[in-house]
């Protein structure tokens, strides 16, 4: 799916091959929700699921990736985009940011559930993405990173939180379970990911949260004892540091915009 919003246009596809022709005539934002596979990695802009790249004026670049990806693709237009140029190549890329990741997804979900997207919106979405992509190119330092972990492991972790949401999962937990040392899993695990284990169960609990309230959920007491929350107040204050409003506010807006596109 395609879409013009204001000064930028957003590009979604769905699993397939994916090819870009870059002629570093505007800023584009890629973000991979996910994963490349075999040595497909080690050519592409964006290598790690739920990783981004921000590729700058100047530089072109022909991207074509045979495994089934989903992408993002928002190239920015207008006038005020010129900031990615100064950058470093090597720091624009395979970056892992959980605000970023979270407008990526809610930018997915606003093209494919809703039927008549508001562009405003979009394009807001949109700005969001690249200003908090860039600053968190802005406050990573070029240094060597650990090993990564295995792509084995990490699905066995990212499995394991996914089925204790609802309970208390603590790194000496997941270490174990990798077989690894606290300190070697933490170091490997946020190589791989961009997150600590602690900021990635947090960020698997709130997404949970924002599809209960997405499937229609009413009391939140329930989904914060569902997502592994202490309280509905403990929920309400990791939720609003995350996305910038509350669970309750969150609900009420898309209640509103479903109402007005069914309208």
């Amino acid at each position: 799916m395609a879409l013009q919003a204001g000064s930028v246009r957003v590009r979604h596809q769905e699993a397939g091959p994916f090819h870009l022709s870059y002629r570093g005539e505007q800023p584009v934002l890629l973000f991979l929700f996910g994963p490349a596979r075999g040595d497909t990695i080690e050519r592409s802009a964006v290598c790690r699921s739920g990783s981004f790249a921000v590729l700058s004026p100047g530089a072109s670049l022909e991207l074509h990736i045979p495994d089934a990806l989903e992408v993002l693709a928002v190239a920015y237009d207008g006038p005020g985009f010129g900031a990615p140029r100064t950058l470093g190549a090597e720091s624009r890329r395979d970056l892992v940011d959980p605000g970023v990741r979270t407008l990526a997804h809610e930018m997915r979900r606003v093209l494919l559930r809703e039927r008549r997207p508001s562009l405003e919106y979009v394009e807001g979405l949109a700005r969001s993405m690249l200003v908090r992509a860039l600053q968190v190119i802005g406050s990573t330092p070029a240094r060597r990173r650990p090993a990564a972990m295995t792509p084995l492991k990490l699905r066995r972790v990212a499995e394991h939180v996914a089925a204790r949401l609802d309970v208390s999962v603590s790194v000496a937990e997941l270490a174990e379970l990798s077989g690894m040392s606290r300190t070697h899993f933490t170091r490997s695990f946020q190589s791989a990911t961009g997150q600590t284990p602690h900021r990635f169960i947090l960020t698997q609990r709130l997404e949970a949260v924002l599809r209960l309230l997405d499937e229609g959920a009413q009391d939140l007491s329930v989904v914060a004892a569902r997502t592994g929350f202490s309280s509905h107040a403990h929920m309400t204050t990791a939720f609003k540091q995350a996305f910038g409003r509350t669970p309750a506010d969150y609900r009420r807006i898309r209640d509103f915009r479903l109402a007005a596109a069914q309208g």
